[in-house]
């Protein structure tokens, strides 16, 4: 007599046969539904595009503005330092 194992329910000979067919039809309609998908992925143009403050970017301009600002500040800074640096007359220097 055969062992059976009682961890699957299909252990005897008599339900393996179904248990396989089932098997079988469930992997072939897996199958076919692979076959008959469709790319599911949205190429229409967004909708954001046609919004004209969003396109604009106010905020994202106006900080970059105001960093350029701070450097040229910041430019200004370092060429008056610059000028005076010279203008001394440091002790290695003839005049």
């Amino acid at each position: 007599m055969l062992s059976v194992d009682r961890k699957i329910p299909w252990g005897r000979p008599a339900e393996d046969v179904i248990a396989r067919r089932r098997e079988r039809k469930g992997h072939n309609m897996h199958r076919q539904r692979l076959k008959d998908s469709r790319a599911q992925v949205d190429q229409n143009v967004p909708d954001t595009t046609s919004m004209k403050h969003l396109r604009n970017r106010a905020k994202k301009r106006q900080m970059a503005d105001d960093r350029l600002q701070q450097i040229a500040i910041e430019n200004r800074k370092l060429m008056e330092k610059m000028a005076a640096i010279m203008r001394k007359k440091g002790p290695g220097t003839k005049s």
